[in-house]
């Protein structure tokens, strides 16, 4: 059962969207609520910003040292280089897969909804994103609501408000740490 102590893992590869990144640092760090950076490779990891190379930024811990376990959600931002990376490493597919797996919060926004056919998850998914003929053909149904709630996976366009996405997966943390009442 996640905790509101354990951190909110933030999934990202060189080629990440950095003001997606820098958006969940701000407001996490603004929330206080604990976070981890995860990294294919750890160490540092190089942004895309405004169509080049952005800032460097620190990874907290390897794809491959790490369990769902232990953290209470994921995000991942977007970015086409970033994504094409995780899609390919076995060690991100198995995070997302498990993460879903458990009912744990999962946002993933732009391009990172494309891990969901990497994983195999994305049979009976609503979600949004641009149209896409992988994600349609692994039997997802692809709407263009900006922003889409499918039980504990929220996914959003590249162009969403941002503020709103962070702002339901805080609730959906929010939720999942109230106490259920159980009946007498």
């Amino acid at each position: 059962m996640p905790t509101e102590e354990q951190p909110i893992a933030t999934m990202v590869a060189a080629g990440f969207v950095e003001a997606q990144f820098t958006a969940v640092q701000k407001r996490f760090l603004a929330a206080e609520l604990p976070f981890q950076v995860l990294s294919p490779d750890g160490g540092l990891i190089q942004g895309w910003h405004d169509g080049a190379w952005g800032h460097h930024f620190m990874a907290d811990d390897k794809l491959a040292d790490v369990l769902s376990a232990d953290f209470r959600a994921l995000i991942v931002p977007g970015g086409e280089r970033a994504i094409a990376a995780l899609a390919a490493n076995p060690h991100a597919t198995r995070l997302v897969k498990a993460f879903v797996d458990a009912g744990k919060p999962v946002c993933l926004v732009g391009d990172a909804v494309q891990l969901l056919t990497a994983a195999d998850l994305a049979a009976g998914r609503r979600v949004a994103a641009t149209e896409s003929e992988a994600l349609t053909a692994a039997g997802a149904t692809v709407v263009e609501e900006t922003v889409v709630n499918d039980g504990p996976l929220l996914t959003a366009h590249n162009d969403a408000n941002f503020a709103e996405v962070l702002d339901t997966l805080i609730a959906a943390l929010n939720q999942a740490d109230d106490p259920v009442d159980e009946a007498a």
